[in-house]
């Protein structure tokens, strides 16, 4: 409920909106079974990229250059995640949860993209550090840390 709230008042009544709206229903359950199972699972990320897509869309047929740049930033997100996972970074679901959630943050600002990868990169860091060193860990979850990225930029849109 409070993600659903935070979207409303940062978005307001836009296209993106609606992926954001189903963003703050899965994000707990999204980040539980990342933390539990470590996947992310395409029945979620599925419907919410299928979401942003129409919201890309929609906003193509208000504003086509806001939709070109939303295009064009989700690709490079796509890119990075990418090439991250193939280094072994990351796994896929993170990289399919990434693109979806820069596709909703860049069609409301590009650059809060950025800012949610910056945030995302460091808060996981700072506690992959604290895991690695504390528990011997060899991996955590990054599902969780885009999550929190992506509702830090949302609420830095506002």
């Amino acid at each position: 409920m409070v993600f659903a709230i935070l979207a409303g008042v940062a978005f307001g009544p836009v296209p993106a909106l609606v992926p954001a709206l189903a963003l703050a229903v899965v994000t707990p359950v999204l980040w539980r079974v990342d933390v539990v199972a470590r996947r992310l699972p395409n029945g979620l990320v599925y419907p919410c990229g299928a979401l942003t897509a129409g919201a890309v869309i929609a906003s193509g047929v208000v504003d086509a250059d806001a939709a070109t740049a939303a295009l064009a930033t989700v690709g490079c997100a796509a890119l990075v995640f990418v090439v991250l996972s193939i280094g072994g970074g990351m796994g896929m679901g993170d990289v399919k949860l990434a693109v979806v959630l820069a596709g909703v943050l860049a069609l409301v600002r590009p650059d809060a993209v950025v800012l949610a990868a910056v945030i995302a990169f460091l808060s996981g860091g700072v506690v992959g550090l604290i895991v690695l060193l504390r528990v011997r860990a060899r991996s955590i979850p990054f599902g969780p840390f885009l999550l929190v990225g992506f509702w830090v930029a949302v609420v830095s849109v506002a």
